[in-house]
């Protein structure tokens, strides 16, 4: 018992360490492989200059720069001057490295043999797949001629902080960096990721909101890194500039609304100091309000404004700590200690980005440094609560709950009627009952069976793979008892099966809706003695989804016109009345179309009803397909269709109704007989403007409208404004 804690402590060490081991040896490999140049910087403060005006600055104009000095947040554009040396060794291909990945726009300058710059671009502000190099930083790679005859010029904007850290590499420097940055970087996350773990069992396990609070702030602490290093755009949203640009802000005000929801339940202010309990509320509105505001508004000045608020919050959150610990509260000290960690590193990053220290490891890596310190001293206090759990009284939690479970498991999924949001809640349930790595959901459709839901703990590649195996295995078919069988998965070589599934089939009244997969490694994960809950799990999932499915289906045929599929005249106007209030009480323009297929009747005659009602389905088929998501069509009756179209005007009404004629008339329809068929339509189109009242005045205008497309030859668009003149389109 004794020696746990010490196990635990070194382990914590170890994985401590690590990323800083890691770090000294990258920093060995950069001072042998990165080569020395000189920097000259400028300040644009308008940002006119061009790099014609550039190249014709005096040299007393420039300022020497020095690496790691901060110039802290500013709205100016600097261009800076690169001077290589004279002296290069012959490697064909050389990097520049900017270490900085939250520069917005980056433009790199080199000077051709006929004196004019070939310009090349980047920046977080663009798609990562526009990058040269595949790479957190931003890269470019420069032929020996350009190094040895050249010098180029930078030419970077930045919302943030600006900093442009730059080093020249050779080849195998710039590989044996990256490789040594990555592993770092791996232990980094690796560390974090197993202490968010960690937390979020003990919570699962105590149901103490405080560890729920601590790992989800080790989780913003990690997403706010990996953000700030490039590392999240490179990976996980490569196409969202947008996003990127404003994520390190919304992390950051993250971090801090958690940090003071955590400060709060683990110094229990709210109990021992209200007053100031009711302070960090409103400072948590306010990191709110700030947080949001940064989709919108200028990220410089709201980034430097959280990053006050901050400040603000770590002092009263320090001076909190000292009065618990000064009442008697033991936790308070691991809290103090912990936080002091976290808020040094943490502070040493924010002055490094406001410019009020310099670069270097320290300032560099603080809010790393002080996460994981902070990480190791308050898991000591965690570890005692763990080791205070004991055996019996888990066992009576784990059989107490499991019968919770199985109540409240009926009581979700019998309280909605939403097929989609039943069947998330089935396999959340299901985990709970049986805690395997993952599960799925099968539903018939048709001849087969499709996935209708996932739950567990694996990616998407694994939840693929394995999915593919379930989804053509023999067992999934044709069963209705429950089976455990062996589950290969592509790779495994061994006569052992790499994972056990257990298949639960959906029965209703003989009839097998689907069924609940749950997969896991270890084959005695599948309980005995919880197979008589799952079951009658299953029988209650089973109603369940007859229920959800047999109401869609009244749903849908009680707003939809069972011919074409498109919304029955009295949904429609359900509808469009949202529409046309919604118009009315914020003047939005709305605009409405009455459209009619021309000599309908003649089809009918010609070809009977059956060729008829074809060309009524393709119609709305082909409709649908031209309008946007927004807009709401219907059958009005008969060969006549309805659409409202929100946010238009009626030129732009108009232009819409000419497209879906034009496409209509130049595009046949195939109805299998030997000669497609070609047809016309004409249109009606009114617009609301402020004498209007109701949709019913709506559509009579522009029933009007169609009217006098019939008369005036067919095939047309006519189009009024409601209570305006004529005016024919």
């Amino acid at each position: 018992m004794h020696q746990k804690p010490h196990k635990f402590t070194l382990f914590f060490i170890i994985l401590f360490l690590l990323p800083f081991l890691i770090t000294g040896c990258q920093n060995q490999v950069e001072e042998m492989k990165k080569i020395p140049f000189e920097l000259k910087i400028l300040e644009d403060r308008n940002g006119e200059w061009r790099i014609s005006d550039i190249v014709q600055k005096p040299r007393s104009d420039w300022q020497s720069y020095q690496q790691g000095h901060q110039l802290g947040y500013t709205n100016a554009v600097y261009w800076i001057h690169v001077i290589p040396p004279t002296h290069m060794k012959p490697d064909p291909l050389w990097y520049l490295e900017i270490h900085n990945a939250s520069l917005d726009h980056i433009q790199l300058f080199v000077q051709r043999d006929d004196m004019t710059f070939e310009s090349r671009t980047t920046g977080d502000l663009y798609p990562f797949s526009q990058r040269e190099i595949n790479y957190k930083n931003f890269v470019f790679p420069l032929s020996s001629s350009q190094m040895i005859t050249e010098d180029f010029y930078l030419r970077i904007e930045a919302s943030g902080a600006m900093d442009f850290p730059l080093t020249l590499w050779t080849p195998d420097g710039f590989i044996e960096s990256k490789i040594m940055s990555l592993l770092g970087w791996g232990a980094f996350t690796g560390t974090m990721g197993i202490m968010i773990v960690y937390h979020l069992l003990f919570f699962v396990a105590s149901r103490n909101t405080a560890y729920f609070y601590y790992a989800a702030l080790m989780t913003g602490i990690l997403l706010f890194q990996l953000t700030d290093s490039g590392l999240a755009f490179q990976y996980l949203w490569p196409q969202f500039p947008g996003w990127n640009v404003s994520a390190p802000g919304f992390f950051a005000g993250f971090i801090l609304l958690v940090l003071v929801l955590f400060s709060q339940t683990f110094l229990q202010t709210k109990k021992h100091h209200p007053r100031m309990h009711n302070v960090l509320n409103s400072l948590n509105i306010m990191v709110v309000v700030i947080t949001t505001t940064l989709f919108f508004g200028n990220h410089s000045v709201l980034f430097r404004s959280l990053m006050y608020l901050s400040f603000i919050t770590f002092i009263i959150l320090i001076i909190l700590a000292v009065s618990r610990m000064r009442q008697g509260y033991s936790p308070a000290r691991y809290y103090l200690l912990s936080f002091s960690a976290l808020i040094a590193g943490g502070t040493a990053s924010m002055a490094r980005n406001l410019g009020f220290l310099p670069s270097n490891i320290l300032t560099n890596n603080g809010m790393k440094i002080g996460s994981l310190l902070f990480l190791i001293v308050l898991s000591f206090g965690i570890m005692n609560l763990i080791n205070a759990l004991k055996k019996e009284n888990l066992r009576i939690h784990q059989h107490r709950q499991l019968l919770e479970t199985l109540y409240q498991m009926t009581n979700s999924i019998t309280s909605t009627y939403d097929l989609n949001e039943l069947a998330e809640r089935i396999l959340p349930i299901m985990r709970q009952i049986l805690p395997t790595k993952n599960a799925f959901l099968f539903l018939k459709s048709g001849s087969t069976y499709k996935l209708k839901a996932s739950a567990g703990e694996y990616g998407p590649r694994r939840i693929t793979s394995i999915f593919h195996i379930i989804k053509n295995h023999d067992n999934l078919h044709n069963h209705e008892q429950d089976k455990l069988f062996p589950l290969e998965t592509s790779g495994n070589r061994s006569d052992r099966p790499s994972h056990w599934a257990l298949s639960i089939p959906i029965v209703y009244e003989s009839d097998i809706l689907g069924f609940i997969i749950l997969c896991d490694k270890d084959r005695d994960r599948f309980e005995d003695y919880k197979m008589e809950v799952i079951r009658s799990f299953s029988q209650t999932a089973a109603i369940a989804i007859k229920n959800s499915q047999l109401f869609e289906e009244v749903q849908l045929k009680a707003v939809t016109d069972d011919l074409t599929g498109l919304y029955n005249r009295r949904h429609f106007f359900e509808l469009a009345d949202i529409e046309m209030s919604r118009s009315l009480r914020y003047s939005n323009e709305l605009s409405i179309m009455m459209l009619d297929i021309d000599f309908f009747k003649r089809i009918n005659d010609k070809y009977g009803h059956i060729i008829g009602d074809e060309i009524l389905k393709k119609t709305a088929i082909r409709l649908k397909q031209r309008l946007r998501s927004t807009d709401i069509i219907g059958r009005f009756g008969g060969e006549e269709f309805v659409i409202l179209l929100p946010e238009t005007n009626l030129h732009d009404a108009v232009r819409v109704g000419e497209q879906l004629r034009t496409f209509i008339q130049d595009h046949p329809f195939d109805v299998g007989i030997e000669n497609d068929i070609s047809i016309t339509i004409s249109a009606g189109v009114a617009a609301v403007t402020k004498e209007t009242t109701t949709i019913d005045d709506l559509v009579e205008t522009a029933d009007r409208a169609l009217y006098k497309a019939k008369e005036s030859g067919r095939n047309t668009i006519v189009s009024r404004l409601i209570y305006g003149s004529d005016d024919p389109g």
